[in-house]
């Protein structure tokens, strides 16, 4: 099943944060980049598993109560019950971390999530491949985009092949009588 432009957009701007936090592994990190690579590893997942979550229509049942863990169960229901989804217990301990460090101030451990965004990087990119049939590392996403504003020109164009063959035929019909 194709996924709708809308789900591609977010699947851009989730790509877009992940990109910046992959490419920020320090060599030796500090507690504020890596915090802030926690933060943003974080939303950038949980938008592609909500993404995921809207194209397979495995929303969780509580609507009102969606976060980055909620999103696991439906998906692995929908797709492979017998099977976890790659990464839960990456995220569920990057979901600690972050909401250690949002509503505590506790900062997540440097060397545990030194590489948080390429980890997170890898996981969200083989959701893409498994749940969207999406690479997310090269431009397929960029092109599904295009093709949906293709998709009005071709549209468009069909419709002026349409009028001028039936122009022409209108001609070839008056210039028979």
């Amino acid at each position: 099943m194709p996924i709708a432009p809308e789900l591609i957009e977010q699947l851009l701007v989730a790509r877009s944060i992940l990109e910046r936090v992959r490419t920020q592994t320090p060599s030796a990190p500090d507690r504020h980049t890596v915090a802030t690579n926690v933060l943003l590893a974080h939303d950038a997942a949980e938008l592609v598993l909500a993404t995921i979550a809207n194209h397979l229509g495995a929303r969780p049942a509580d609507r009102n109560k969606t976060f980055l863990m909620s999103y696991f169960d439906p998906i692995q229901k929908k797709r492979h019950p017998k099977t976890e989804v790659k990464g839960k217990r990456f995220f569920s301990q990057l979901n600690d971390a972050r909401n250690g460090f949002k509503h505590n101030g506790n900062f997540p451990d440097t060397v545990q999530f030194a590489r948080v965004g390429e980890n997170t990087y890898e996981y969200v990119s083989n959701w893409c491949a498994k749940y969207a049939g999406l690479d997310l590392t090269t431009s397929t996403i960029q092109r599904c985009c295009t093709m949906k504003n293709s998709s009005s020109h071709i549209a468009k164009l069909r419709r002026f092949l349409r009028r001028s063959i039936q122009n022409i035929t209108g001609a070839i019909s008056s210039g028979s009588r």
